[in-house]
């Protein structure tokens, strides 16, 4: 869904959402077993916990698009068309590795967390997503936006610079401010970039970077053997994870039963509503439950049709969606959450009691 997230993902929110996207489309395709490049060594971002050493700073840009302080250049670097970049991160205390190669239009990334590891190659006007554990894939007959890179910089004005604790030590750091208006420091300790900070109106995230440079090698793009194409899920009818509730309460109501629930409610209502959605919310709060992924939604619409005919779009395995008049709550429960469907009852419940 486009949507703002919170920075939980620096890379998992890109990951899941092209995910999602690419479990609904046919992939009948082969993937050649005879490719005489490296495959992508997946072992690669797992087996490395601290590679400090591995950073390499830009020695010299084909184009300087960023003015500014101590991390202009390495923001250049991740404005442009060729770099590779590995990181690391824990959110919500799980760990994440995310390695990125980007040149030619051609993109892949490497992903690992527990529970599920990815890669995702883009070329040729195709977009494949390889599943390690299964070694199942699916193809995707588009290629990926570059420009939805995790570390795209493209978007991002410098807007202050200053000094901050990051890793224990008091380090310089440039921030840029996105189109949302929101935030990224960008933290260098010498002639290396080692951190990046995202805040937004929900959360701060910081993303350690273990290695930042131009070597991309032409193997990193090589679609890997050995896997299979999975098969194509039927789509679940419009309507078949929406629930209607037969209560009459206000937005105002609603959101205090959430405090009253002991959830965490955010001040800031920012809310995209999915490309082709049949209605957009007038407004609504978003708030987070402790064991959910995402944060989740209460929207209120126009009109009772209105909330209907976007819960039945909008309803899926993942998304579930409860509505009470112009009023929808919108659950999305990720691979990570272990969320029962008691727990799931309780919490619609407490809401709408």
């Amino acid at each position: 869904m486009k949507r703002k997230l919170t920075a939980i993902f620096l890379a998992l929110a890109m990951t899941l959402a092209l995910v999602l996207t690419i479990c609904l489309t046919a992939c009948d395709v082969n993937v050649s077993t005879k490719n005489t490049e490296t495959p992508f060594n997946t072992a690669s971002p797992s087996s490395t916990s601290d590679n400090s050493d591995n950073i390499v700073a830009p020695s010299a840009l084909a184009t300087e698009t960023v003015s500014g302080g101590t991390a202009a250049r390495f923001v250049s670097m991740l404005s442009g068309d060729t770099y590779h970049i590995k990181t690391h991160s824990i959110t919500a205390g799980v760990e994440i590795n995310v390695e990125v190669y980007l040149k030619n239009s051609m993109y892949a990334q490497i992903y690992n967390s527990p529970g599920i590891s990815t890669i995702i190659i883009s070329r040729d006007n195709k977009t494949y997503t390889f599943f390690v554990d299964d070694k199942s894939y699916h193809v995707d007959d588009m290629p990926m936006d570059t420009a939805s890179s995790p570390y795209y910089a493209g978007d991002l004005t410098l807007s202050d610079s200053g000094t901050a604790e990051y890793g224990g030590k008091t380090l310089p750091y440039d921030e840029y401010t996105d189109t949302f208006g929101d935030k990224k420091q960008y933290f260098t300790d010498g002639n290396t970039l080692v951190g990046i900070r995202e805040i937004d109106s929900f959360d701060t995230q910081d993303t350690d970077v273990l290695a930042l440079d131009q070597n991309v090698p032409d193997s990193a793009f090589t679609l890997p053997d050995g896997y299979t194409p999975q098969a194509t899920p039927t789509p679940a009818p419009a309507g078949a994870f929406t629930t209607t509730l037969t209560t009459s309460l206000t937005l105002a109501q609603v959101e205090q039963n959430a405090r009253d629930a002991g959830l965490t409610v955010y001040g800031n209502f920012d809310y995209e509503a999915p490309d082709g959605a049949p209605a957009a919310p007038d407004t609504g709060f978003t708030f987070s439950h402790p064991d959910l992924f995402y944060n989740l939604y209460v929207l209120e619409f126009v009109s009772e049709s209105d909330a209907k005919a976007y819960a039945d779009a909008e309803g899926n395995d993942s998304n579930h969606e409860y509505v009470q008049g112009k009023l929808v709550l919108e659950i999305g429960i990720s691979p990570f959450d272990d969320f029962t469907a008691d727990q799931e009852a309780q919490m619609v419940s407490a809401l709408f009691k």
